[in-house]
């Protein structure tokens, strides 16, 4: 299973997560005519972490979720429960297990050119085996 794959089973698994935008979670776009709320998900950059002299079983990679509302303030609302819950989150993340997700960035996205839409994107570094 991929780091994408595991962070997807982990967003849908996440009860604070799942009843503000139910099962709408994709993989990096929405698609067209998705019911908002709803989350897009990315991972990007997965590594072997390597230490002096010693081969790792250990992976990091950068994940990015987005927020997409008809309204800024939903928008910031359920990026606020997401950091809540997976930021310095370790322990069984889909078939891997995390060491430690660290938070790195937030910011807001433009609006969707057809929509209209509202959106915030967050990005974070998980450390897993």
């Amino acid at each position: 299973m991929s780091v994408g794959q595991d962070l997807y089973t982990w967003l849908a698994a996440e009860g604070s997560i799942t009843a503000l935008v139910s099962t709408r979670i994709y993989p990096q776009v929405l698609p067209q005519g998705t019911t908002v709320p709803a989350l897009a998900y990315e991972a990007e950059a997965a590594n072997s972490v390597r230490t002096l002299g010693n081969d790792s079983s250990s992976n990091q990679a950068e994940l990015s979720v987005r927020v997409w509302s008809d309204r800024m303030l939903e928008a910031w609302d359920i990026a606020d429960t997401i950091r809540a819950a997976l930021d310095e989150f370790s322990g069984v993340f889909g078939a891997a297990t995390a060491d430690i997700v660290q938070f790195e960035t937030q910011f807001d996205l433009p609006p969707d050119e057809d929509t209209n839409r509202r959106g915030v994107e967050q990005r974070y570094r998980v450390t897993y085996s």
